[in-house]
């Protein structure tokens, strides 16, 4: 009788699928957020389990080339971050589909922009407002209000029209819907889906899948039909920290949600050893600044020496930024302390946060590096002063192990989530202030970073080395064993 180890020898290599999706709108680079840098870790803790034959990732034909690119392995310009994995064409060519979004898109943004200058809005109830405004213009002539009601009409009617396409479109099947078939026919054994991700085309996926909800919850207002859509078809569902497990569970239709803690993200070895990194990283700035996706913005950047200028890196995840503006407004201001503050990615989107630092007066003391290589980011993390990470997020930023690994200290406030990793010793070493405690707090975590540097980065490394007992490879194993076997 064989032994069980070669019964399990012999078995077939098992097939996994990852479905992740990208943002059209974004160049390859600016797409590697945090789920992106989750999914290169999954590949490399599958790439180590023995039962794991290959690695499956299906993509629109429009997206092979920027996923490749994502997935390239820094040490091995012309490889992939594992053997095993296959970027796959599938799928049907999503350009006119697209094309048709963004046409209907721009159109509605147009006569919602017509609508404000007339004083009204998307809805009819604005319309009165809109007339008398139009009653209180002395210049207005005679039928000057039945020529605006039939104005606004037209636009209404447009805008609604806009929304009718938009609706129509994306009612039919999209264009992944040939990518879930092609992965069904290669007999993936368990999918993971990295959200987000579009639902009517995750959906159709077969086999036990894992919806892997990264580091942080999703909007409920937006998130909740989608969310409950999706972990109802799954087989396990997993967050990174019981804080993020907690934010979702009413999204999720009473579906349990598994607490599976991620390990240290990799960093490349090779960034922390080259002589001429400050150079190369100063190089892609100017250039990301001067033909960037928010070039108009930073073009006071292009002549900025960033080969020899001290400059502190924010981390942003997803919550909001005024705290960790107005402790840099402090840093600069009160504490005299000559840095620039870059964003590490780029701001929430809206007026707000743009209002803030115009507001503080930062305009030229804050810029966003969203489009950066991977061997940016890194030069970005590894020459910084210090890096600051504000708000909620993964149960540890990736942002913490990354830095520190690199060689940067890290100062961090406002992420509740990182008390279940750390120790109450350990958040002391880590530079770690409530979020209560407000922007003096973060104010506080900063300059004891920037003034003791040496010896809160070796306390740091510290942690570093007790977390990264835990590899991929386990986060890996954990998840494929919520898989039920057939």
């Amino acid at each position: 009788m064989k032994p069980a180890a070669s019964t399990a020898a012999a078995a077939p290599p098992s097939t996994v699928g990852l479905w992740i999706e990208l943002d059209p709108s974004l160049p390859a680079p600016a797409c590697c957020d945090e789920r992106i840098r989750r999914a290169r870790g999954l590949v490399a803790g599958l790439d180590a389990l023995p039962g794991v034959g290959s690695i499956l990732l299906p993509c629109l034909p429009a997206d092979v080339e920027p996923m490749m690119a994502l997935f390239t392995d820094a040490a091995r310009p012309d490889r992939l971050v594992s053997d095993k994995l296959r970027v796959v064409a599938a799928g049907r060519d999503p350009t006119v589909r697209r094309a048709v979004i963004a046409w209907a898109e721009r159109w509605g943004d147009s006569c919602l922009d017509r609508l404000a200058g007339l004083g009204a809005t998307a809805s009819l109830g604005s319309w009165r407002a809109a007339l008398a405004r139009l009653a209180e213009d002395p210049r207005r002539r005679a039928f000057a209000a039945p020529r605006r009601i039939i104005k606004l009409m037209k636009l209404w009617g447009r805008l609604w029209m806009a929304e009718a396409i938009l609706a129509v479109v994306r009612l039919l099947p999209p264009p992944q819907a040939s990518a879930v078939a092609d992965l069904r026919r290669r007999g993936a054994s368990a999918t993971w889906i990295v959200s987000p991700a579009e639902t009517a085309a995750a959906r159709r996926l077969r086999g036990p899948k894992i919806l892997d909800l990264g580091g942080s919850a999703p909007t409920p207002a937006r998130a909740r039909p989608p969310l409950r859509r999706l972990a109802g078809a799954a087989a396990a569902v997993v967050a990174p920290s019981r804080h993020v497990a907690d934010a979702v569970a009413g999204l999720l239709g009473g579906k349990p949600c598994h607490v599976i803690p991620p390990a240290p993200l990799p960093v490349s070895a090779a960034v922390t050893s080259e002589e001429s990194g400050r150079l190369r990283l100063a190089d892609e700035l100017r250039e990301l600044f001067s033909a960037g996706v928010r070039a108009p913005l930073h073009r006071h950047f292009c002549d900025f020496p960033f080969e020899r200028a001290d400059y502190l890196v924010a981390v942003p995840t997803g919550g909001d930024p005024s705290p960790l503006l107005a402790a840099f407004a402090t840093v600069l201001r009160r504490h005299r302390r000559s840095l620039t503050l870059v964003i590490d990615g780029r701001l929430p989107r809206g007026e707000g946060p743009l209002d803030e630092v115009e507001r503080l007066g930062l305009s030229f003391d804050v810029a966003e590096a969203r489009g950066l290589s991977e061997a940016g980011r890194a030069r970005l993390l590894r020459h910084a002063r210090a890096v600051v990470v504000d708000g909620d997020g993964d149960c540890l930023p990736a942002a913490f192990s990354e830095a520190v690994a690199l060689g940067t200290p890290v100062a961090m406030a406002g992420s509740p989530a990182t008390r279940e990793t750390l120790t109450t010793n350990e958040l002391a070493a880590a530079e770690y202030c409530d979020a209560a405690s407000g922007p003096d707090g973060l104010v506080r975590a900063i300059l004891h970073a920037l003034d003791h540097r040496d010896e809160v980065l070796a306390r740091q490394r510290a942690i570093l080395a007790r977390l990264a007992a835990r590899t991929w490879a386990d986060v890996a194993a954990d998840m494929l064993g919520l898989v039920p076997r057939p």
